[in-house]
């Protein structure tokens, strides 16, 4: 079963669509002269960052797919590949210490505050999983899952998705849902906020669209936290795409 997935792109009328994946096959376009010419997509590339014996099992799985790259293996205590900027996305095992995630985390963000996470988790506990989200991860998979269900999740993130694995899905739904229901009130500017972070944008570039600067929005999103009762981008993301959705089908009934 393909894992379901919050799609953001600003080139789509609907930035999150549920159970979808971004393809990622060989396309063709046409030109002017008529020819039609082969697009082939670049791999996203990956920085592995947990165990070795655990990564390498996953570089290998991951070398058969041309979809992605693996550029880097980091050490949990070491991600001096992610300061030069080398990785799309971040793909990190559950550590065998459940209490060294937040580490972990931190120490990635640390060096890269705007690189998605995509976290696997060792068994589908939807406690484990809202763990890493509350951490900041951006998607979370079942480490046993299919190699091409892992491809397709680390692609999704980092073209601003939001992977979760089925498993997973219902229980993440409910929590998001139960969010929306106790919405709360928030101000104009934090709507807006929450909005671009739905959209997928940076806080950089979320200051550069509204006008503010980059600890201003900062200041709104800490206030969007505790007035949702979440802790993440990925929660509070979910938390207005619910409500949108909830809008739209109260104005078709």
């Amino acid at each position: 079963m393909a894992a379901a997935w919050w799609r953001r792109t600003t080139r789509r009328a609907d930035p999150f669509t549920l159970y979808q994946f971004r393809s990622t096959s060989s396309t063709t376009k046409p030109e002017p002269s008529g020819r039609r010419v082969l697009v082939v997509p670049a791999p996203v590339q990956i920085v592995l960052a947990g165990e070795p014996i655990v990564c390498a099992g996953l570089r290998v799985g991951f070398a058969a797919h041309d979809e992605v790259r693996v550029g880097a293996v980091a050490t949990p205590d070491e991600f001096r590949e992610l300061a030069d900027g080398e990785g799309q996305v971040v793909v990190m095992p559950d550590p065998a210490d459940p209490s060294q995630l937040a580490r972990r985390m931190a120490a990635v963000r640390d060096v890269r505050p705007d690189v998605p996470v995509l976290v696997l988790i060792n068994a589908a506990d939807p406690e484990r999983a809202f763990t890493a989200i509350d951490l900041g991860a951006t998607g979370v998979m079942v480490l046993d899952a299919t190699m091409r269900e892992l491809v397709a999740a680390a692609v999704a993130a980092a073209d601003g998705g939001m992977p979760i694995d089925p498993r997973l899905t219902r229980h993440v739904i409910d929590r998001v849902t139960d969010a929306a229901r106790r919405s709360g009130s928030l101000t104009r500017r934090e709507e807006d906020v929450v909005e671009r972070v739905w959209r997928g944008l940076s806080n950089k570039q979320i200051g550069r669209e509204l006008g503010i600067s980059e600890p201003t929005v900062k200041v709104h999103l800490t206030r969007v936290y505790q007035r949702l009762a979440v802790t993440s981008r990925t929660e509070a993301a979910m938390w207005f795409d619910a409500r949108r959705r909830t809008a739209q089908d109260t104005l078709a009934s």
